[in-house]
């Protein structure tokens, strides 16, 4: 098993922005890309290594004039601390201000819509999948596609905004978004040849590698029987004998290569293989 998390490019996306990397000629995907092709040129001599390539969201620009700042609407006495900044925002009343929090600034945020988060009068979108605990307070902000919401109060936001990076490429938003649609590549004897197929959840591409590698990973909500038909059929049997062997921890016999370039310079919504 070898992995690659492949941050310059990510890090260059979030500077510069999604529409000025696709025409810029950026060296580090340039690298990438040919990296790529000779680990291709690999696996086609192999029977034993595999390759993934994993995005696991995309990138929307955000320009100036779309930036909010939480302290220019909200009465920050009511506040205790806010946390995050971008595209979501977790808020930290003072005891007693939540309601009246929630209440302040239910629209007046032009392109930012708070949610409550507690169990029974939540109303935060199920596709989030957060809800109250003992990391997630009451109150969450998120922003629309293309927007973002900062604080600028020093004492009332963590990270402070003094450490804070305003990107131009940001992350975080729905990702039912067409735009934060990740990317998933993979190439080797494990998978079939040309197959085109829709969306998958990165939890199901999770039990996918688990499976590959027969590793016995932590639980999780994905479910290989999701994303097997990925799979040639000489390896269908084989990847599904792995879910209920008790040996888990046995070395497998197949090696996969795996990057994740955190990269997307178009929008994607299918996996290629």
């Amino acid at each position: 098993l070898i992995m690659v998390n492949h941050v310059n490019i990510r890090q260059q996306i979030e500077r510069i922005g999604v529409q000025n990397m696709r025409y810029s000629k950026s060296q580090q995907i340039e690298k990438f890309t040919q990296a790529l092709e000779r680990l291709q040129s690999q696996i086609r001599e192999r029977i034993d290594l595999n390759m993934i390539v994993v995005s696991p969201h995309g990138y929307v620009d955000v320009p100036e004039q779309n930036i909010r700042i939480f302290d220019h609407f909200v009465p920050m006495e009511m506040i205790n601390i806010t946390i995050g900044a971008g595209a979501l925002k977790q808020i930290i009343p003072f005891p007693g201000k939540t309601h009246q929090s929630h209440l302040r600034h239910v629209s007046p945020i032009p392109n930012v819509k708070i949610y409550y988060t507690a169990k029974n009068i939540g109303d935060m979108p199920p596709w989030y999948f957060y809800r109250k605990s003992d990391i997630v307070p009451d109150l969450v902000i998120i922003a629309t596609p293309g927007y973002a919401i900062y604080t600028e109060d020093e004492r009332k936001q963590i990270p402070r905004p003094s450490e804070t990076i305003r990107h131009t490429g940001l992350s975080g938003y729905n990702n039912e978004y067409p735009d934060m649609l990740g990317l998933f590549l993979a190439f080797g004897p494990l998978f079939r040849s040309g197959m085109r197929k829709g969306p998958a959840n990165l939890v199901d591409i999770y039990e996918l590698m688990c499976s590959i590698l027969r590793l016995d990973c932590p639980p999780s909500f994905g479910n290989l029987t999701n994303i097997d038909d990925v799979f040639v059929e000489d390896a269908l049997p084989t990847m599904k004998t792995m879910l209920i062997e008790d040996d888990a921890h046995s070395v497998p016999s197949t090696h996969i290569y795996i990057c994740f370039p955190v990269f997307l310079l178009l929008r994607i919504q299918y996996l290629f293989l």
